[in-house]
């Protein structure tokens, strides 16, 4: 313990040996098109564009790590979102920002970072990513802001554990007004693999503005040589009456050449009017939204992917809606 405590407080010495950091990116940008949508009385107009993030989020980063001895290692990450089309729009570190430690113990970091519930979702066949059935409906109802990052956290992961990793994180807010208790989050997540066969879950709490919603997630992927499929679950509720809940399952199946079809289906019902995305108000009766989405994906090299995507999402409380992708990702 003396040890790591001598360590942790290194990370702000010069006398340790500096690796360098590491300069990354992406660059994703596309061609939409999309129709339907929105209500009978205020349907949404149809629109074709060049587009951010057609299947990944643009971003920069910055990371690196420092030999702190014995075995342990400073790290530090900051990454930020860069939209390409309104590159003036950036929020700076918004994907992420942390320092920390790492070494046979675990990795121990305090900043920005995954939340241990989105961890417990990325076995996602189709990535978990912008053309993932999942994140087509994601957010648009229910009670749960289903937030990758969470701030002013502080997070720990164990070390691989015969297949078993467990992730945990709590910010406690530090928000508090004098009509408003702080915000707080608690989270954990565990994965386990074993062979072809990845299995998760994962738990968060998170209490804004007196409300707390608690959410809850398993899921599995096995890959079969011919394809990979996964699956998984989720419901949440804020504890006044209102829940909401979804599950998904996608594929991916590697084609002639470097060519790979991912497909996926998605849906997510509430049974209640609120919502989290700025979408107006459901019928008292609550809404379901279901996704389908057909993707072709062309690994040209290791760093650069043409995909190209349709997609149709099916609303009880609003038009039905579609659109098409196709675009390029380049990462560095």
């Amino acid at each position: 313990m003396k040890k790591t405590l001598i360590a942790i407080a290194a990370i702000a010495a010069m006398g340790a040996a500096v690796a360098g950091p590491t300069m990354y990116g992406m660059v994703d940008i596309s061609l939409n098109s999309t129709s339907g949508g929105g209500t009978s009385t205020a349907p949404t107009v149809s629109q074709t564009a060049v587009s951010d993030n057609g299947y990944s989020t643009s971003r920069f980063g910055v990371k690196g790590d420092i030999d702190l001895g014995d075995g342990l290692k400073g790290i530090y990450q900051y990454e930020t979102g860069v939209p390409i089309t309104t590159p003036g729009s950036i929020t700076w570190g918004g994907r992420g920002a942390f320092a920390g430690v790492t070494g046979a113990f675990g990795t121990l970091t305090v900043g920005r970072s995954f939340t241990p519930y989105a961890i417990s979702l990325f076995n996602d066949a189709m990535e978990y990513d912008n053309l993932s059935a999942y994140w087509t409906i994601a957010d648009q109802i229910g009670v749960h802001s289903d937030n990758v990052w969470q701030s002013k956290a502080i997070s720990y992961a164990t070390p691989n554990m015969n297949g078993l990793s467990v992730n945990l994180m709590v910010s406690p807010g530090g928000d508090a007004t004098s009509t408003t208790s702080a915000s707080n989050y608690t989270g954990a997540g565990a994965t386990y693999g074993l062979g072809a066969l990845n299995l998760t879950a994962g738990w968060e709490s998170n209490k804004v503005s007196n409300v707390t919603t608690t959410a809850s997630n398993v899921g599995f992927a096995y890959g079969f040589g011919v394809a990979t499929v996964s699956a998984a679950f989720q419901k949440a509720d804020n504890g006044a009456s209102q829940q909401d809940s979804g599950w998904i399952v996608s594929t991916s199946v590697p084609l002639s050449g470097k060519y790979a079809l991912q497909a996926g289906y998605a849906s997510m019902t509430t049974n209640g009017t609120a919502n989290v995305n700025g979408r107006a108000a459901n019928p008292a009766g609550g809404a379901t939204l279901t996704s389908t989405n057909l993707v072709v994906v062309n690994d040209l090299t290791a760093s650069a992917r043409a995909y190209a995507g349709v997609y149709t999402v099916t609303d009880t409380a609003r038009l039905n809606s579609n659109g098409v992708k196709a675009g390029v990702r380049y990462s560095f």
